[in-house]
C-alpha cells in the first residue's frame, strides 16, 4: 500500500512539472525568445536558394516558393516567411501580425543592434496555440499545443536570427 501510494505521488508530481499554464507561458517564452535574440546568432548550415540559415537537428525543409520556406520537425510543421524589403528593424509584419488576432497571451517585443524582434502568442483552438517569431522582415509561425509554446519559440527565434541571404 505505501509502494502504491508513493508510486502515486512521484507519478503526480512528474505530471505537474510537465504541464504548462498560460501564466507560465507569458512569464517564461518571453524570457527564452529574448536569451536566444541576445546570442550571436547560430552558424548557418543549410542553404536554400539564395537563404543561408541555422536548421536544428531532425528539422527538414518541406517546401519552398520565392517567399516562404515549409519546415518540419518531427510531427511540428513550420512556415517561415522571409520579405528582404523589409530590414532587421522593421516592424512592418509584426504590426500586420499583431493586429491580426483577439485572443492574444503573449505580445512582446525586444530590440538587439539594429534588429526588432517579435513574439506573439495566440489561442486559436482549445488546445492549439499559435506562435510567430520574427525579426524585422522575417517571421516563423507555428501552431503547437500549450505544453511546447516555450521550446518552440526559443527553437523559432535561433532559426530566424540566423538567416541570411546574398
Amino acid at each position: 500500500m505505501k509502494k502504491l501510494f508513493l508510486f502515486f505521488l512521484i507519478l503526480s508530481m512528474m505530471l505537474a512539472g510537465c504541464s504548462m499554464s498560460e501564466a507560465d507561458v507569458k512569464s517564461k517564452a518571453p524570457l527564452k525568445v529574448q536569451s536566444e535574440l541576445a546570442k550571436e546568432g547560430m552558424e548557418p548550415n543549410e542553404k536554400i536558394g539564395s537563404y543561408q540559415l541555422f536548421l536544428p537537428f531532425g528539422m527538414k525543409v518541406k517546401e519552398n516558393t520565392k517567399n516562404n520556406i515549409f519546415l518540419k520537425k518531427g510531427s511540428q510543421t513550420y512556415l517561415l516567411f522571409i520579405n528582404k524589403n523589409e530590414g532587421p528593424d522593421s516592424q512592418v509584419l509584426y504590426q500586420q501580425s499583431a493586429m491580426q488576432d483577439d485572443d492574444v497571451i503573449v505580445n512582446e517585443t525586444f530590440e538587439k543592434e539594429g534588429k526588432f524582434g517579435y513574439l506573439l502568442v495566440t489561442k486559436v483552438q482549445e488546445k492549439e496555440y499559435e506562435v510567430i517569431v520574427g525579426i524585422g522582415g522575417i517571421k516563423m509561425t507555428t501552431v503547437t499545443t500549450l505544453k511546447d509554446v516555450v521550446e518552440q519559440a526559443e527553437l523559432m527565434m535561433r532559426v530566424v536570427d540566423s538567416i541570411q541571404w546574398s
